[in-house]
């Protein structure tokens, strides 16, 4: 009998756990594949239709509760991802693997947005108002002054690979890696940090 009502209460808590997932998949939008930013027109995509717009004068990214199962790919140029609500991508990278123009990833909102990618840049990244719940970022600009710095972040990630001669920096920044099981490493040449960081 204890073990009827052990199950009856496990399965009507995982009931219940799902619900906020279907919620979002109802709410969100998601492209199944890659979103290529490249040689390729957007104009006519918007945030409440398409979950993302591109405005290539300023290859600025603007994404709301939008879900890329595979890569982002921004072009050689510098370029800034502004996050809404919570989206998640397989990866982000650029269509030129060594191009070391600079990346900005700002979350909007007054609450820290949530994104979750497996980030891959060569130039400096920037990171800003925004919460990392799990991905990766990594970087193999080895000998080159390229610089990540997270501001007003709380960044949790299963694999950091920063190994230029920058470093990383963080102002008023929570910076974690943790095993998922399968990766779990942290390298860095250098952390600075300011007095409100971990």
């Amino acid at each position: 009998m204890t073990k009827k009502i052990t199950g009856a209460v496990l399965a009507l808590l995982m009931a219940l756990l799902l619900v906020p997932v279907m919620a979002f998949a109802e709410d969100g939008h998601r492209i199944d594949g890659n979103l290529v930013l490249v040689n390729v027109s957007h104009e006519d995509k918007t945030l409440a239709e398409n979950g993302y717009t591109w405005d290539a004068t300023g290859n600025v990214l603007t994404m709301q509760d939008l879900t890329v199962t595979g890569t982002v790919i921004l072009p050689k140029m510098d370029c800034t991802v502004n996050v809404k609500g919570t989206c998640s991508v397989g990866s982000l990278s650029r269509a030129d693997s060594g191009a070391a123009q600079s990346v900005i990833i700002s979350g909007e909102g007054q609450d820290l947005t949530t994104f979750r990618a497996k980030i891959r840049v060569s130039g400096e990244l920037q990171i800003n108002n925004l919460t990392m719940t799990d991905g990766e970022i990594s970087s193999a600009s080895v000998g080159l002054e390229k610089l990540l710095s997270l501001k007003n972040s709380n960044i949790t990630l299963h694999d950091l690979g920063w190994m230029t001669d920058g470093g990383i920096q963080l102002a008023s920044s929570v910076l974690q890696v943790k095993s998922n099981g399968v990766f779990g490493q942290f390298w860095a040449e250098k952390i600075i940090m300011d007095e409100a960081s971990v």
